[in-house]
Order: C-alpha cells, then sequence, then structure tokens
C-alpha cells in the first residue's frame, strides 16, 4: 500500500495469513489423493500453510457435507462430493474450511446442473455420483466416459448388474492401476 515503509511492507510479506495457495484437483481423485494435493500444495519452505492429508480426510464426511449444502447423504463417506476445479486457499486455511467450499462448488455446479437429468433417469443425486465414478475408474480414455456411462445405465434400465471391475477399487485400502484376479 502507498505510505508503506520497508518494515512495514517486510512484515506484510512474513504474514503468512495474507498469502493464498493455488492447488488444481482433477476429476477422479479419490479423497486421499485429494488431500495428498492440497497438503503438497500447502507445504513451503519454513513451514505448512495449508492442512496436513490426514486433517482433509477426517473433514471429508457426509455430516460436513450436510453443514455445507443443507443436504443429508445416504452415506458416512462423501467420496466423489469434492468438486474437481483449480482452487485458490488462504494460507492457514482450516480443513473443514477448505472441504466445505469444495462440497458447496459440487453442489452449485453438479446438483444444479444435473437436476433434470436426475429426475429423468430416476437417479438420485448421491447414484449419480457412484455411477460417475465409477465410469470414471473404467474410462482409459475421456472419449470412452459417454459410451461407458450409456451402457451402465442401460444395465440399470433393464435391472441387470452393473458388472464393473472398477467397484472393486471402493473395497480395498490402496487404488490399485489394474486389477488382476
Amino acid at each position: 500500500e502507498p505510505g508503506k515503509n520497508a518494515e512495514e511492507i517486510a512484515k506484510q510479506l512474513g504474514n503468512h495469513d495474507t498469502w493464498t495457495i493455488k492447488v488444481t484437483l482433477p476429476e477422479g481423485l479419490t479423497i486421499a489423493q485429494i488431500a495428498e494435493r492440497i497438503e503438497k500444495a500447502g507445504k513451503v519452505e519454513g513451514g505448512q500453510w495449508l492442512p496436513r492429508a490426514k486433517e482433509i480426510r477426517a473433514a471429508a464426511t457426509a455430516d460436513a457435507y450436510r453443514q455445507a449444502t443443507g443436504i443429508s447423504l445416504p452415506t458416512k463417506s462423501a467420496e466423489g462430493y469434492l468438486f474437481p476445479a483449480t482452487y485458490q486457499f488462504e494460507a492457514g486455511s482450516k480443513a473443514d474450511q477448505i472441504v466445505a467450499v469444495m462440497f458447496r462448488e459440487f453442489f452449485t455446479r453438479f446438483v444444479r446442473k444435473y437436476e433434470d437429468p436426475i429426475r429423468t433417469r430416476r437417479l438420485t443425486p448421491h447414484e449419480l455420483v457412484t455411477l460417475a465414478s465409477i465410469v470414471e475408474r473404467e474410462a482409459v480414455k475421456d472419449t470412452e466416459r459417454p459410451i461407458i456411462a450409456q451402457v451402465f445405465l442401460n444395465r440399470i434400465t433393464r435391472g441387470m448388474k452393473l458388472e464393473s471391475c472398477a467397484t472393486v477399487e471402493y473395497i480395498l485400502p490402496q487404488h490399485k492401476a489394474r486389477l488382476t484376479y
């Protein structure tokens, strides 16, 4: 600001609370992977300005989603509800603040956008998120997603099982790049 001397400027630059940290979170990441990316983005020389991954994972719950959006989830996990985007968080942000921003972004950009398709397909938002997560795990290329999604929607309509190997990922302690016997 005009009129500040060198000492005041240096003090303001040293005040970590005025800094922001930018992190890009692509689609398809698990809560653990998102938390690790946020932690990595928040680590700087001389300290850490954003919460640790374990704190972010602990904050990303269905209860926290309800608090941020007013909508209850039919599950304890909030997997799939942290919206993929590029975020700027203030240094010193708490895990629950970061998660709430991402939940609200999900609600604003996903739920409202897909209200009509959700009603048309007779899927709940949670079912659509679950299906999108499975499609994300199955697809290798972006162009495959609509095809895979349609196959699964056809199976749901016919009352068939999804028969997706990707669903096994959700019971494994760690995701694998390739599932084998």
